[in-house]
């Protein structure tokens, strides 16, 4: 009953919108933790009763109080695809948001400036790829201020490149969901990509399949009707929702380790590692 309930909603959800647009998931009950369970936005393709149902069935399994009564309820969400570009955002808005959100005392982002082009998603897929390797290159570390820069070449040349070893050389116009999987595919397995995007308060709209240690987070900032968007740099997803630390095994942000409840969690010493136990 509940794979021909989901089926049906599915069906109604896509009924009236594009191929391309995502779908997300949101199961809302009180024996849940923080009330909530959200399966990230996915492609039509991706999002199939079956998957949904598996879903379910784990949480019950895992939480007896979980059940079918009238606190239960379920959310979908519909989205058209991301697609990044230039800042074509309302000037004063943009700027108003960058000042908030983006610098070195207290900001999530990194921005990225590239009026003259459309490379903002490669652009800054290499400077988070650049801030992570810097770290254990010292000639990347010298040319990270470059790299950072959207004003200087390297940032641009480099972007070009990944382009390249996506096989989208070719590619005019800003990315969307089909040059996001390129990306994602010719970074495997070395690197993982997290976008989140604005119109979704901030949740996940793709995260590639192979889990790395090295996660490149995206947010996609766009208007109301997902148009006109632009990709940046998120520097710390802990202070994007507020929080004083960031899991990516499970993709939260908590305040105290002892409270996090995470299967990648070592209960010995709280750390997000897989911990060697010795006599």
């Amino acid at each position: 009953v509940l794979l021909d309930t989901f089926e049906a909603v599915l069906r109604r959800a896509f009924e009236d919108g594009e191929s391309t647009d995502l779908i997300g998931l949101q199961i809302n009950h009180p024996s849940l933790t923080k009330g909530s369970f959200i399966m990230p936005f996915r492609a039509q393709s991706e999002m199939t009763a079956d998957r949904i149902l598996t879903v379910w069935e784990m949480l019950v399994q895992s939480n007896e109080d979980l059940k079918l009564d009238s606190e239960l309820e379920v959310v979908f969400t519909r989205i058209s695809q991301t697609r990044g570009g230039r800042p074509h955002l309302n000037k004063w808005k943009h700027e108003s948001w960058m000042k908030q959100h983006c610098g070195k005392r207290g900001g999530c982002f990194i921005n990225i400036s590239n009026p003259h082009d459309d490379l903002c998603l490669p652009r800054a897929l290499v400077v988070a790829m650049a801030r992570i390797d810097k770290e254990e290159d010292p000639e990347l570390a010298q040319l990270w201020s470059s790299i950072r820069d959207s004003r200087r070449s390297p940032q641009k040349q480099l972007a070009q490149r990944l382009m390249r070893q996506a096989g989208l050389q070719d590619h005019e116009g800003p990315c969307g969901e089909q040059e996001i999987r390129k990306l994602q595919a010719a970074l495997e397995p070395t690197y993982q990509i997290k976008i989140f995007s604005s119109r979704c308060c901030n949740f996940l709209t793709f995260e590639g399949k192979i889990p790395s240690e090295k996660v490149l987070h995206i947010y996609h900032q766009s208007d109301e009707n997902g148009k006109n968007g632009h990709f940046l740099v998120v520097s710390k997803p802990h202070v994007l929702f507020n929080r004083a630390y960031w899991c990516d095994r499970c993709n939260r942000g908590f305040n105290t380790k002892r409270e996090h409840r995470c299967v990648s969690k070592c209960y010995s010493c709280f750390d997000l590692v897989e911990c060697r136990i010795e006599d």
